[in-house]
């Protein structure tokens, strides 16, 4: 989700601001929201590592609150990261696009678009690394499937035939 939305971002950043301040919108965006992904990606990690511990000691209790407490904690770290984004997002564009630019608001509202897929990315990174230490293939594979490739359709298809965005997808 947190893709696509970025995708969005630097779509709607392409269309509408060419040469360099829309580069270097787009280059803003990208770098924060590489930076922001570093979230999602630790605690998936950390599932695949916990509850591998946990699923190869085949101690089912600790496995349900290991997972529990992770996905908890995920999402309210990842509600957390959205709103300090969302609210210090000016700033942090700030960092690389002047404010007087024609693409400043359009970076911001990029960043924003980003933060605003953080949650469901970062469940998503759990329970994939999850199902991946558990030895669920069959789930595993429909996870990654969804993230890498039937995400983008179905986003790809709502921007473009429900909002009307068409862009570089």
């Amino acid at each position: 989700a947190a893709t696509m939305l970025r995708n969005y971002s630097y779509n709607s950043l392409a269309l509408q601001w060419g040469g360099t301040m829309g580069i270097v919108a787009w280059s803003a965006v990208n770098t924060l929201s590489a930076f922001l992904s570093g979230f999602p990606k630790a605690f998936g990690q950390e599932a695949l590592v916990g509850s591998g511990v946990f699923y190869g000691e085949e101690d089912r209790d600790s496995l349900v609150r290991f997972m529990t407490f992770n996905l908890l904690l995920g999402a309210i770290v990842a509600a957390g990261v959205f709103a300090v984004v969302v609210i210090f997002a000016p700033l942090l564009i700030r960092l690389y696009v002047p404010t007087e630019s024609e693409s400043y608001a359009e970076a911001v509202s990029g960043l924003r678009w980003y933060a605003a897929g953080l949650l469901p990315y970062t469940l998503n990174m759990i329970l994939a690394n999850y199902m991946q230490s558990a030895k669920k293939k069959a789930f595993t594979r429909i996870v990654n499937f969804m993230d890498g490739f039937g995400m983008l359709v179905l986003y790809a298809l709502f921007f473009m035939n429900v909002i009307g965005f068409h862009g570089l997808w």
